[in-house]
Parts: C-alpha cells; sequence; structure tokens
C-alpha cells in the first residue's frame, strides 16, 4: 500500500465515522495541519503522527511483508552500473 491508498482508507473511516477533520485532530491530539497532511496523502509526517490518527479512527498501523512480485523487482540499474559492465568487459 502506498501514501495515496493509505490516504484514502484513513479519508473513508474519516467519513464514516461522522466526524470533521478538527475533532479527529482532537481525538488524535495532533495539530488539524499533520491530519490533513496524513489524509492527503501528499506531505512527509511524523509516524507518531500517523499511528494517532489511525488510532483515533480505530484503526491500527501495521507493517506487512510486501507482495512477492513487489519483492523480486531487484534494483534498477543505473548509467553507473553500464559503465562498470563495460570496463569488466574491456579487461
Amino acid at each position: 500500500m502506498n501514501e495515496v491508498e493509505l490516504a484514502a482508507r484513513l479519508r473513508a473511516a474519516l467519513a464514516a465515522s461522522g466526524r470533521t477533520e478538527w475533532e479527529l485532530s482532537r481525538r488524535a491530539n495532533v495539530k488539524l495541519a499533520l491530519v490533513e497532511a496524513v489524509l492527503g496523502g501528499t506531505g512527509a509526517v511524523p509516524l507518531a503522527a500517523l499511528v494517532r490518527v489511525a488510532a483515533a479512527l480505530e484503526m491500527e498501523v501495521d507493517l506487512v511483508p510486501a507482495q512477492a512480485a513487489r519483492r523480486n523487482a531487484g534494483p534498477v540499474p543505473t548509467v553507473v552500473d553500464a559503465a562498470l559492465e563495460r570496463l569488466r568487459r574491456e579487461d
């Protein structure tokens, strides 16, 4: 799950709760700007704020292993990798 999907789930939970963002910020004990950032899914927010917002929505943050397809993707080759490979072949 990426930050956009996470934000969408939290927004859905907020809508289902019938609370406002301001009420959520008070329940989570975080600034309204942090609630807006978490729900927007576009900014870097402290992990503690994310956990508090989730808890205030009766949710929890849990880390699970990534899907196998993502783990098998491997690193992306760079220009430096290509140059090093050419140098190895020349030796």
